[in-house]
């Protein structure tokens, strides 16, 4: 399933709003000042959106394995108990309570719960979730396209069947931001490269069909979580990628520790000129987005996860402003590519700290 990061990212980085360089580097604070979200330095508006009103369920409390059989029109998937992991109360037991309770939920602890399970069917089909970090892949390989059968499903269709999977999942329905959804048809491209003959005319056929849905809490996007399928051309879902961990705004930040956005724009633009020579940067764009902040002040194209991933992600959120530096573009015809960008994300607040109160101590 990692093929379905790199079209997530290249999505990302498309989706900002640029400005284009059209002298050196003397004039990046300008071009950066000119895309900086007007929220940035606005302590009042960031006061709000560290207040969101947060959807209730979340999706770790919201799985239903019936619903989502029904979804997937996937009847038969079973939970594989042996491919669960025992939370941490479990692990402390005797290996072979531990063993036991697998298999009999009489033996685990009295509200110990198992978590990252595989569901699987008699086909071959598989059901990976991983409750605590939001992530659940679906994939049915007797739903792969195969031969040169064109897929006659329309998008609106597929993106309606990808919504009402997502929705069957637990994914909480206001979170989901219908308006920027995102339908791509996938091809196939077949040349006949025998030697018994001329080479034809390439067969194109239109494959699969993949809706991708982002996330909105306070109509402000959370990166790095979204619901993304691939549709069959019999219209199922032939994979399902989700990744949408539970909502929560990081403790201890308060509206008062609001970075002034002059501080913002410092931060942006040494960053920026720390990584990227002058005369590769093309253009440079701004958002604002909630960010796990485990993944602030670092590449976002290397943080954003695929469900492969191992380790867990339970970090809460904080607004921060992501900032994407695209390379120059090539002339037309050059026969040179155009270089990737950076996508980062700045925080907005100060960083909380813990140090003691410097001065006599109070009497």
């Amino acid at each position: 399933m990692k093929r379905f990061l790199l079209p997530i990212v290249l999505l990302g980085l498309c989706l900002f709003p640029a400005i284009v360089l059209g002298q050196t580097c003397p004039s990046l604070p300008a071009m950066v000042d000119l895309v900086l979200p007007p929220q940035v330095g606005d302590s009042a508006a960031l006061g709000t959106l560290l207040q969101p009103a947060i959807a209730s369920p979340q999706l770790s409390d919201a799985f239903n394995l019936s619903r989502v059989r029904a979804a997937l029109e996937d009847l038969t998937l079973r939970l594989d108990s042996s491919s669960c992991d025992p939370p941490d109360a479990e692990r402390r037991r005797p290996l072979l309570l531990q063993f036991l309770g697998r298999f009999l939920p009489l033996l685990r602890l009295q509200g110990s719960n198992l978590e990252n399970c595989t569901y699987r069917n008699l086909t071959g089909s598989e059901l990976r979730t991983k409750g605590k970090d939001g992530r659940y892949a679906y994939v049915n390989p007797a739903r792969s396209h195969q031969g040169t059968q064109a897929n006659a499903i329309d998008q609106r269709t597929a993106a309606n069947k990808t919504l009402q999977a997502l929705l069957a999942l637990g994914v909480p329905q206001a979170e989901i931001d219908v308006d920027s959804q995102v339908v791509r048809d996938v091809n196939l491209y077949a040349q006949n490269l025998g030697a018994s003959g001329p080479i034809g005319q390439p067969t194109i056929v239109r494959a699969e069909v993949h809706p991708l849905f982002h996330r909105r809490v306070a109509d402000t996007l959370v990166w790095d979580s979204f619901g993304r399928a691939a549709i069959d051309v019999q219209g199922r879902i032939a994979r399902l990628h989700v990744r949408w961990p539970d909502f929560c705004i990081a403790p201890g930040v308060s509206a008062n520790e609001t970075l002034t956005r002059q501080q913002v724009l410092n931060a942006v633009v040494a960053r920026v000129a720390a990584n990227n020579p002058c005369e590769l940067i093309g253009r440079v764009g701004a958002r604002l987005a909630y960010v796990a902040v485990d993944q602030l002040d670092q590449p976002l194209s290397a943080a954003a996860g695929t469900e492969d991933d191992e380790g867990e992600n339970d970090a809460c959120f904080l607004p921060a402003v992501m900032i994407a530096v695209f390379g120059p573009e090539a002339a037309e015809n050059s026969g040179q590519l155009s270089l990737g960008g950076e996508l980062v994300a700045i925080p907005l607040f100060a960083p909380p700290t813990n140090e003691p109160p410097t001065g006599p101590i109070p009497q």
